[in-house]
């Protein structure tokens, strides 16, 4: 025995909400509305030792108190991305569960899922106005996991570290190479200067080059990273050891999954770029200082 959560679904509209079906790991969905089978997670089949074809009893209590007991047939066994909810949840219909719980006609809560989330503080704001507070309760997501939000932005803020860190390696690596390539070619600009060339256009020459190795540097980097992307979109990063128990531990799958978003690639290559704007600034400077004398007999 073992206390779990039961969760009755509308089998049909649950398929565009969550996509249980696609969880199975083991046996079938829902056949319909009125099927009296359940979905169990896999872990906890694993602890009950059950398998398809078994049967599943619930003891719980009702609604006003009733007793709430049912034999039910395993039809399926379904992995759930959450791993403390793979250990513990078991999916019935709506109508089963009902009846179990003798709820007849009754839900415990609904869940909208807007296709725009920028309109959720305005939907929230809608829904708050039409019904009664004092018999419903509305919560968005981040008022049900206050935890999850927490970890989300400790998450973020260290990602924004982690990107501090490298723009600033980004950024020194570009202008150690751009001071490597202008004093190399110290005699060279030399010379330009000495029959006539103007320090001015010498600068906006070197500057111009400079971009072009930039666009061509950005435009090699996000072309060669998007068959690794495109890789690890379909075969996230699987962690092990103690590190999988500790993402477990917080309730997520221990996995490192990459996402294919074209505001990333803009975004990173603006700032590249902007980086290499600011570092060719001390070198096409240099340029415009030279003594041509010097440049010559170095």
């Amino acid at each position: 025995t073992k206390g779990i959560l039961v969760v009755g679904i509308d089998p049909v509209k649950e398929l565009d909400l969550t996509h249980p079906d696609r969880k199975l790991v083991e046996g079938e969905y829902f056949s319909g509305a009125s099927s009296n089978g359940v979905l169990v997670s896999s872990k906890l089949a694993g602890f009950l030792r059950l398998s398809v074809g078994d049967t599943l009893t619930l003891l719980s209590t009702g609604y006003h108190g009733a007793s709430a007991a049912g034999i039910f047939p395993v039809i399926g066994i379904v992995k759930m991305p959450n791993p403390e909810l793979n250990r513990r949840i078991v999916f019935l219909t709506l109508t089963t569960a009902q009846e179990l719980y003798a709820a007849y006609n009754m839900l415990t809560s609904l869940v909208l899922n807007i296709e725009d989330t920028d309109q959720l503080v305005k939907i929230k704001k809608d829904l708050t106005a039409l019904l009664d507070d004092e018999i419903y309760e509305i919560m968005d997501w981040k008022e049900m996991n206050p935890e999850l939000v927490q970890q989300i932005q400790s998450d973020e803020y260290g990602g924004y570290i982690m990107l501090a860190m490298l723009y600033l390696i980004v950024g020194f690596g570009v202008l150690g190479t751009l001071i490597m390539m202008t004093t190399e070619r110290r005699k060279e600009f030399g010379v330009m200067i000495a029959i006539g060339m103007q320090k001015k256009k010498l600068g906006l020459i070197l500057s111009i080059e400079m971009l072009f190795m930039a666009i061509v540097g950005v435009a090699a980097g996000v072309i060669g990273s998007l068959p690794v992307i495109g890789y690890l979109v379909n075969n996230p990063i699987q962690i092990q050891g103690e590190g999988a128990e500790l993402f477990e531990s917080y309730g997520f799958d221990p996995i490192m999954p990459a996402e294919f978003d074209l505001t990333y690639f803009i975004s990173q290559s603006v700032v590249v770029l902007v980086i290499f704007v600011l570092a060719t600034i001390y070198p096409v400077r240099s340029v415009l200082k030279l003594n041509e004398i010097k440049a010559l007999r170095s």
